[in-house]
């Protein structure tokens, strides 16, 4: 049984809207007994500082700096390992905001599981987009069902989801080279890889916003990526492409994605110069370190 005494959450912050970040730590405070706000903002926020000093469950760690969302979720896992109190973690965007009840369903599915002895790697909501209220799609299409509302998935993001603080010590932190894109899903195939499995939960709901919306192309819906995030995806998915235990499904999906944005990126969209300059980069540094090192043990401890 899960208790609000065993729970911490991380929140990875870049140039918050301080109001969005209220709203969402006041949706998750009544159930979660630490909240992390761990700041990739290169200046400390004054605000959060005075609010962390006046709310015992707030600690605002600044970074000074961005680092990326992999090294500000493992700052988050060793501060709470530390504490030595804590036994599950919750992962958050800070523009992401979970219906009332989302922990709660979250908890009771992965209590669920464990009692079907199920060896939980990691249990998420449902992500729907906060403009249009649609489900966001992942390139695990599958509906394996083991049990009601909660499906097997090779996938999920991170963003409001559960993990025990034992698993990532079998698993392994997040890889901070990929910085970004791709994360997420990284972990969960890891830990697939390591024989664990990964849960969605359909009755728990994480409203969210990815990237800077969709465009359509001859009827189909592709999303647009800031110029910076651009180089990521490149990167990454040359990096992710060369490992084994990342699914092939993925591989050829994301082939076909990035070989239409490599056109309609620079030819489309405004600043489509510096898209092509951040997508040449991002190939050539991909290549490159694929030829250095392709994969990196990190089964790390805290």
């Amino acid at each position: 049984m899960i208790f609000k005494e065993d729970l911490a959450a991380v929140i990875v912050l870049y140039h918050p809207v301080i109001s969005d970040l209220l709203n969402v730590i006041s949706v998750i405070e009544p159930t979660i007994a630490r909240i992390y706000l761990i700041d990739n903002t290169p200046e400390t926020s004054a605000s959060l500082l005075a609010y962390s000093k006046t709310n015992n469950a707030i600690r605002y760690i600044p970074l000074n700096g961005n680092r990326g969302i992999a090294a500000a979720q493992n700052i988050g896992f060793r501060e709470i390992k530390s504490e030595g109190r804590y036994k599950y973690v919750f992962q958050f965007d800070q523009d992401s905001c979970p219906d009332q009840d989302m922990i709660t369903e979250l908890c009771n599915g992965y209590d669920a599981l464990v009692e079907m002895d199920l060896p939980v790697g990691v249990i998420g909501p449902i992500s729907l987009n906060k403009d249009t209220n649609e489900q966001y799609k992942l390139s695990d299409n599958s509906r394996d069902y083991v049990m009601s509302g909660i499906m097997e998935k090779s996938e999920l993001m991170s963003s409001g989801s559960l993990i025990s603080l034992k698993t990532l010590e079998g698993v392994g932190l997040m890889e901070e080279e990929l910085f970004i894109d791709g994360v997420d899903s990284e972990w969960c195939w890891r830990a697939i890889a390591k024989g664990y499995k990964c849960f969605i939960h359909e009755k728990a709901v994480l409203n969210h916003k990815l990237g800077e919306g969709d465009r359509k192309l001859l009827g189909i819906s592709i999303a647009i990526s800031s110029q910076f995030r651009t180089y990521y995806q490149f990167r990454n998915f040359i990096i992710l492409a060369g490992r084994k235990y990342v699914p092939t499904q993925w591989k050829i999906k994301n082939g076909f994605k990035f070989l239409v944005k490599l056109f309609y990126y620079p030819i489309f969209l405004k600043g489509g110069r510096v898209y092509a300059k951040n997508i040449a980069r991002g190939i050539r540094d991909g290549i490159a370190y694929r030829k250095a090192k392709n994969y990196i043990d990190l089964t790390v401890k805290y």
